[in-house]
């Protein structure tokens, strides 16, 4: 079984109150990892990067982010 865990947000009430944070996980079976890693690289292809190469969902368009 392999989690993976992500978050995004500052976690602290700032002078907005609006702000919004949040942790996201994705649990996939051991017998599964290799098929989604095969369709995420073929994804991740098209999909702009930051500077040190990491998929930031605050780059991606509707176009990136609707399957």
């Amino acid at each position: 079984m392999h989690i993976f865990i992500d978050e995004s947000g500052t976690f602290v009430r700032g002078e907005q109150q609006a702000s919004v944070s949040m942790v996201g996980a994705l649990i996939i079976p051991d017998v599964r990892l290799a098929r989604v890693e095969q369709k995420y690289a073929a994804l991740r292809t098209g999909l702009s990067t930051d500077e040190k190469g990491e998929v930031k969902g605050r780059n991606l368009g509707a176009p990136e982010i609707t399957v």
